[in-house]
């Protein structure tokens, strides 16, 4: 394509260049990265004098002298409109040059096609620098002692007109201890420290690469590494522990003494050793490991040693006695005080097994609380202390006894005897075997259980002193051998009563058998047996109910003859009165000569009187008395 190339002005602004981003900032600085401001006119019409409408790019050749155009290489610059308008000025940074260099620039324009125009004539420029470092020359640190250090700064200058940032490096023994990376507002500096520090003898030779974006700047340094005549030996101690460290040759006594001054490459070996409680768990710096430390000292050392506190066994805790030992089942909660040695911080009461909240009082005695919910049932409960490792332990286990309440007034409780004991006159009689148990919950000392052959039986004789209706309670020892189908009998007044108990759970309490009517003696009893399996024997307990009902015949009702009444009691018909006999659905009348009297024979029942208690009979056996109308005639009443 022909170009008219009138139309592309190019050239550098000059005077807006120095102004605004190549100036120098701060004498004496040598800037060694720079940037070149390049400007010119944009064309507006193609070469035949068409409007220009398909603009693409410029192509800008630079060079430190003129260079050829067109050609390579080049810089491409995007055109910012495919159609310029008249006067529209275009711009462009280029980075990376020589600071303080002449530089030549040529442009060209491409279409969307890819024509080029020809080139405009050369304009050149000087490249102006971003960030300056000093010192410019190298940097030289002298001889420096082994294990020593020296510092050098330099300065980073922006010389540009925005903020800059870089970074600086350096090999060893050369490091850089402050200031890089940096950033440094337009016009500001920054210090970088460098520092020298040579582990062994000998001249070194390194350069500080100061670097922002793509432009560096380098500065060369140098010093000497020399042997010292003394050197330093230094130990440190560390961790929760305690020990001392010594020397071989003697020097170090650490304890108290610490550091030691030797010759330059002088060989020693350190030795740790733990106080008591302690152990030496290693070193640190030159040596590791938990063997001696062997370590030759050619510049100033230092050497740390570390030290544990040993693990604390805690001694094994003995339980001796508890205050209090005993409760009554049903009682409210208490405290309990365990006394004893060897209890530490993290000891523990356990309750039956389980761990309770527990207060340490001293190494002699801990306490802990029990609520009601735990003294609901008799039962003995082990109590124990615990401590865990390391060391510690569980103690042996005491005793706390849960006791069954005491018989309130009126109440009978019979005990069962020792194993293999008949005791009559107590009113606890057997058959066949049984031996003493060791189920829980049992009520006083001790419980027994059936050890004979479905052939056992066991029976507690209560001796009644007044007639009434008593609530009669078993007790039972609970345990996983026993039958879930114990027969338990009551024989009252009222006849036989028998209940099956699962005796595998629900011991350690009074259980309800039921309520039934006593008369005074002893011909009423309470049993069990094994018939369905083994079976426990422990303790009854009969309460007078609350409303008794009384076990003897009330008078007639008003207006019957005694000829007309059936009764429960057997009676002895005086002055022509009869009265008959009942039991159950049974009426049996026969004369009954002696016995009780029932005087009168009013139609209305005056004169009929009541039996005092301590004339009934004791093979009279009712659960209800009462005196109804006879449903045939008898003569007389008889003993049911």
């Amino acid at each position: 394509m022909n170009r008219n190339d009138s139309g592309v002005r190019a050239h550098v602004l000059r005077a807006w260049l120095l102004s605004s981003l190549l100036i120098l900032l701060g004498a004496g600085v040598e800037a060694e990265a720079g940037s070149l401001s390049i400007g010119w006119n944009a064309p507006v019409v193609n070469a035949d004098g068409t409007p220009l409408t398909d603009l693409a790019s410029y192509r800008v050749y630079l060079g430190t002298s003129a260079p050829a155009c067109p050609g390579t290489p080049f810089r491409t610059v995007t055109s910012s409109t495919t159609t310029p308008p008249s006067g529209q000025t275009v711009s462009t940074v280029v980075t990376g040059l020589t600071a303080g260099t002449t530089y030549f620039a040529r442009i060209t324009a491409v279409d969307s096609a890819g024509n080029e125009s020809t080139c405009t004539p050369a304009a050149s420029g000087v490249a102006q620098g971003d960030f300056g470092v000093t010192p410019s020359a190298s940097t030289n640190f002298g001889s420096v002692t082994t294990g020593t250090a020296v510092d050098r700064a330099f300065t980073v200058q922006n010389t540009s007109a925005a903020t800059i940032s870089g970074t600086a490096t350096v090999a060893p023994p050369f490091s850089v201890v402050s200031g890089g990376p940096f950033t440094v507002a337009a016009g500001a500096s920054q210090t970088v420290t460098v520092r020298f520090q040579p582990t062994t003898t000998g001249t070194f030779a390194s350069n500080v690469v100061f670097t922002v974006g793509s432009d560096s700047v380098s500065r060369s340094v140098s010093g000497t590494g020399t042997a010292s005549t003394t050197v330093t030996l230094s130990v440190t101690k560390n961790g929760t522990g305690s020990g001392d460290v010594t020397s071989a040759p003697a020097g170090i006594a650490c304890g108290a003494t610490c550091s030691v001054s030797l010759p330059a490459g002088t060989q020693v070996t350190l030795t740790a050793s733990p106080t008591s409680g302690s152990t030496f768990t290693g070193w640190s710096g030159p040596c590791s490991g938990t063997a001696t430390c062997s370590v030759m000292v050619n510049a100033g050392t230092t050497v740390t040693a570390m030290f544990t506190l040993a693990t604390q066994q805690a001694p094994a805790p003995v339980a001796s006695s508890l205050s209090p030992a005993t409760a009554v089942a049903g009682s409210a909660g208490v405290t309990i005080t365990v006394n004893g040695s060897g209890f530490v911080a993290s000891s523990v009461a356990r309750w039956d097994g389980a761990s309770r909240a527990t207060t340490v009082v001293s190494a002699t005695q801990l306490s802990f609380d029990i609520s009601a919910s735990d003294l609901t049932t008799a039962r003995s409960v082990p109590v124990s202390v615990f401590t865990p490792a390391p060391g510690g332990g569980t103690s042996a286990a005491l005793t706390f006894t849960i006791s069954a309440p005491p018989p309130s007034a009126g109440e009978i409780v019979i005990d069962n005897a020792n194993a293999g004991v008949q005791d009559w006159a107590g009113g606890r009689t057997f058959s066949g075997r049984w031996c003493q148990s060791n189920a829980t919950g049992q009520f006083g000392p001790d419980s027994l259980v059936s050890c004979g052959h479905r052939r056992d039986t066991y029976r507690w004789t209560p001796s009644i002193q007044a007639a009434g209706d008593y609530d009669v309670y078993v007790w039972w020892a609970t345990s996983r051998n026993r039958s879930t189908r114990v027969p338990i009998t009551v024989v009252s007044a009222g006849g036989t009563s028998t209940r099956i108990f699962n005796q595998r759970a629900g011991g350690g309490q009074w259980v309800l058998h039921g309520r039934y009517a006593f008369i005074p003696g002893t011909s009423g009893y309470v049993e069990t047996s094994d018939a369905n399996g083994s079976a426990g024997a422990d303790a009854v307990r009969l309460v007078p109910a609350a409303a008794p009902q009384s076990s003897l015949a009330p008078p007639p009702p008003s207006g019957w003859s005694a000829g007309g009444l059936v009764a429960a009691f057997a009676f002895k018909a005086t002055s022509g009165a009869t009265v008959a006999g009942s039991s159950g659905n049974r009426n049996i009348g026969t004369t009954q000569s002696t016995e009780h009297d029932v005087a009168g024979t009013s139609s209305t029942g005056a004169g009929w009187t009541r039996p005092t208690s301590s004339l009934v009979p004791s093979w009279i056996r009712a659960e209800r008395i009462a005196i109804h109308r006879r449903r045939r005639s008898s003569s007389a009443g008889r003993r049911t």
